[in-house]
């Protein structure tokens, strides 16, 4: 019996060295193992006195009660069998908490509102948490449903020189789960937009060429004439758009759109519109470039006073709009609205979603308004992503938050909404839960093309991404 012990003790080494784990670590949990299944073999003692603490690195105690014992099982079970990479096995050493008593934890539903990855989720001890994350974030897909129940997004951007980022932004939607996606372009972009995907329905909503003919002479001697024919371009813009916005349950701005200043005023106009209107937003790239420059802090002014005065702070009546910086258009947007005050910042864009990307992702939902209504809400997700950082993981990014945005706004209507949600806690779930996706599945299409990886390669691994955490809410 010892040497069959011993023998499974050994087999176990070769997977704790393949996950990382230190040379003390190993000798540790070793010694645990072999102790382990001895006791085992003796059966369940009623008595405490062969109880041996040999302290790992991860804290581990070896008892003779029932209930503790079968928790450090499962916990070396979950270290050997049921992380199968290293990527997961180092996600799930960054979760895992222990208690004073050297006995393993049990996460509670409270604490898995502040997951950090997809692994971490995913682990059994974790599914009724799991459930309650999927039925404030995802709507179940049922035989009762109908085209568009799932969802109806818009991208506002492609220009000329950017037809890409458009369909990477509409095709991570519908990837993601969205039953129809439309664009809103230049029409010297819409014929190349439509090529890519028969999935896409592209509305040409301005003419470059007509707009480079109508601003001529504008910027030499400023007339009245040209000013005025700036405003009907502009007008133009935002009626096209406006025209059918209001059956979109999200929009989202700026993959591709190019920095055309009468283009720029237009989204100006359509994004304080559709603000007034309800309309979830996500502003990626350019329209984030657009709310840093000085012209447009009125834009900023609207958005304050629209959000503070707002009368409800439940999803299906509260404006959203997410904000999706890199670095650098993160410091550019503190530094142009805020004069480089984070603080300012906050206090400028009340209610307003931040996903800061890098490394980690964090998420920050600010406060609605003076009065404190809807608290402050902060998550990072640490989920892994590829070492490629190709163009287009960006307007995939901005496709699946603006996707998960058209689920909270779907689920914050009858017969979903039972009216006591958390609504700046499942706006915080519902991006957490977008970036996620977007790293896993760039994550898994780095582990096929390596260095070849590319944004349609990332597209291909979001349906099963998703599967992997939602399968539960497809129902017959």
């Amino acid at each position: 019996m010892f040497a069959d012990c011993s023998s499974a003790n050994t087999m176990k080494t070769s997977s704790l060295i393949k996950f990382g784990f230190s040379s003390s670590e190993r000798r540790d949990l070793k010694a645990y193992l072999f102790f382990f299944l001895i006791f085992s073999a003796f059966g369940n003692s009623s008595s405490d006195a062969f109880t041996t603490n040999i302290n790992p690195a991860s804290h581990l105690a070896l008892t003779s009660n029932k209930q503790q014992r079968q928790q450090l099982h499962h916990q070396l079970w979950l270290a050997s069998d049921w992380c199968k990479s290293e990527s997961d096995n180092r996600q799930l050493q960054s979760s895992t908490t222990t208690s004073p008593t050297n006995v393993k934890t049990t996460t509670t539903t409270a604490d898995i509102m502040h997951p950090k990855t997809i692994a971490h989720l995913l682990q059994p001890k974790n599914v009724d948490a799991l459930q309650t994350i999927l039925l404030r974030t995802i709507p179940p897909l049922t035989s009762s449903a109908h085209k568009g129940s799932s969802g109806r997004i818009a991208i506002l951007g492609g220009s000329e020189k950017y037809t890409g980022a458009p369909y990477y932004a509409a095709m991570a939607a519908l990837r993601t789960g969205v039953d129809l996606a439309s664009i809103y372009c230049a029409q010297e972009a819409s014929i190349a937009i439509k090529s890519y995907s028969p999935e896409l329905m592209v509305d040409s909503v301005y003419e470059a060429r007509e707009i480079q003919a109508k601003k001529g002479g504008l910027d030499v001697d400023g007339d009245e004439d040209d000013d005025d024919d700036r405003k009907r371009v502009v007008k133009s813009i935002v009626e096209n758009v406006m025209e059918s916005l209001g059956r979109m349950h999200a929009l989202v701005i700026g993959p591709g759109l190019g920095r055309d200043p009468i283009v720029m005023d237009a989204t100006a106009q359509i994004i304080h519109e559709a603000n007034k209107l309800g309309v979830s937003m996500v502003l990626d790239a350019d329209a984030l470039y657009l709310l840093s420059l000085p012209r447009y802090h009125w834009l900023v002014e609207k958005i304050k006073e629209t959000m503070t005065n707002v009368e409800s702070t439940s999803a299906a009546s509260r404006p959203v709009i997410v904000l999706t910086p890199n670095v650098v258009e993160y410091k550019r947007l503190v530094d142009g609205i805020a004069n480089g005050s984070h603080e300012q910042f906050q206090d400028l864009l009340p209610g307003v979603v931040v996903i800061q990307k890098g490394h980690n992702d964090t998420i920050r939902v600010h406060p609605m308004n003076s009065e404190n209504r809807g608290e402050k809400v902060e998550m990072i997700c640490e989920e892994l992503g590829g070492l490629k950082r190709s163009g287009g993981i960006g307007d995939i990014l901005a496709g699946s938050v603006g996707a998960l945005l058209a689920w909270n706004k779907i689920l914050s209507t009858k017969p979903y909404s039972s009216g006591n949600s958390d609504t700046n806690m499942d706006l915080a779930l519902s991006c957490w839960i977008a970036c996620s996706f977007t790293k896993r599945a760039t994550y898994k299409a780095f582990e096929k093309r390596k260095r070849s990886m590319t944004a349609p390669d990332i597209l291909e691994e979001i349906g099963a991404v998703v599967d992997e955490v939602a399968s539960s809410t497809i129902q017959s």
